[in-house]
């Protein structure tokens, strides 16, 4: 069975009392896919702070943003969506404190090309837990083709090429 949450899931957009969950369903064969989404205070989802269902369909590119309320202010929590029968990947998020903030840690990253590199730096980041934000600069995979122009720098040649090695043009590709 395909995996139906291959671009797997983002968080974003937080205030002291909600943040924005965010996947996409990456099969398209019926007209509305039900989601069903689940926000928890512990990464065994345990002990539930929100849960809620929302549908995924062509009109939106099959993505599915919720925009969470009721939560308490500077808590991490941890989220995930299921959909016919599987789940996703669980992030992990945090809502804004509030009043003075003593310090903030960020992190950025920007412009990975794929072919480019292995870019173990995101499983860093991910490792981290005293991050207040991650900032991604930059866009994930280049549409370029896999042997770019003579105007583009082209990727070393680690034996990772891009999958289609023609220029991107549409969204399957």
């Amino acid at each position: 069975m395909d995996q139906i949450f291959a671009h797997g899931v983002a968080s974003g957009d937080p205030t002291s009392e909600a943040v924005v969950i965010w996947t996409r369903v990456s099969r398209d064969t019926v007209p509305v896919v039900e989601v069903s989404w689940m926000v928890a205070l512990d990464p065994q989802f345990h002990r539930m702070a929100a849960t809620g269902y929302t549908t995924a369909s062509a009109e939106d590119d099959w993505t599915v943003h919720v925009d969470v309320g009721g939560l308490v202010a500077g808590t991490t929590y941890h989220y995930r969506f299921e959909a016919a029968g599987q789940r996703s990947p669980c992030g992990t998020t945090r809502s804004l404190g509030i009043g003075a903030i003593e310090h903030a840690r960020f992190a950025f990253v920007s412009c990975a090309k794929f072919n480019a590199g292995h870019f173990n730096v995101y499983r860093r980041l991910a490792a981290r837990a005293d991050l207040d934000f991650v900032l991604h600069l930059g866009d994930y995979i280049y549409e370029a083709s896999n042997i770019p122009p003579s105007t583009q720098t082209p990727g070393a040649d680690i034996g990772r090429p891009f999958e289609p090695r023609h220029e991107c043009r549409t969204l399957d590709d």
